[in-house]
């Protein structure tokens, strides 16, 4: 047995990804309950994606605030509360597998392989896994919020590794390509596998590797089974 363990991606890959115009819905929305216009709110909240998605925030309050003060505006614990809601509530619901997701990874455990995963997120994902039906199919799961560290950086790779107890080598990697992460996992030593499902054509702008990669490609998570070794 080559692969002893399987990492996965989450968004685009055990779930489906949440669609860029709902993000700015979102993000409007939140702009609005805490009176900041949708402009300034925006170009700032951009300013924070790597700190909200390395912990680099105790809450999602925190962050709402800490854009605001970069706007001028100093909101209410209300107003925080309730704009935060609404990337909870976003999260819970996306929180869903995809559909032949479960299968899949049990028949991996089955073959008596690991499981893992390996998420850039922020802290909402990880105060809802447990309440997912991942949760218990998964035999790791790593969550950039809370390592300090997103993909490509090698250490998030190499942490995921050491919880599951293998080499880099004996792991393969699946992901729809966001955030460069199969160049990530394939630098780390791992065999890596793109998966393109036929209605995210084309890939999104933030799927970086998707648009450059040579190496295999899967068009569903059952496919995932023939490249396991």
């Amino acid at each position: 047995m080559r692969h002893r363990a399987v990492i996965f991606d989450l968004w685009g890959t055990l779930i489906d990804a949440i669609p860029p115009d709902k993000w700015v819905r979102i993000r409007d929305r939140m702009a609005a309950i805490v009176g900041v216009p949708c402009a300034e709110f925006s170009a700032q909240w951009d300013t924070t994606y790597l700190a909200r998605n390395t912990g680099g925030f105790p809450s999602m309050e925190a962050n709402i605030a800490h854009v605001c003060g970069l706007c001028g505006y100093v909101p209410t614990d209300e107003q925080l509360s309730q704009a935060a809601a609404l990337r909870w509530e976003m999260t819970r619901a996306a929180l869903v597998p995809r559909t032949e997701a479960p299968a899949v990874v049990r028949a991996l455990r089955e073959s008596g392989r690991r499981v893992g995963l390996i998420s850039d997120c922020t802290l909402e994902v990880p105060g809802l896994w447990a309440q997912t039906p991942l949760a218990a199919l998964i035999d790791v799961p790593v969550f950039s919020c809370s390592e300090g560290v997103k993909k490509p950086d090698p250490r998030i790779y190499l942490r995921a590794c050491q919880r599951l107890e293998v080499r880099p080598g004996e792991c393969l990697y699946v992901g729809d390509g966001g955030g460069r992460e199969l160049t990530g996992a394939a630098a780390a030593g791992m065999d890596a596998v793109l998966i393109r499902m036929p209605h995210e054509e084309p890939p999104e702008p933030a799927r970086e590797d998707a648009r450059v990669w040579t190496g295999p490609v899967v068009r569903s998570l059952a496919e995932v089974l023939d490249h396991v070794r």
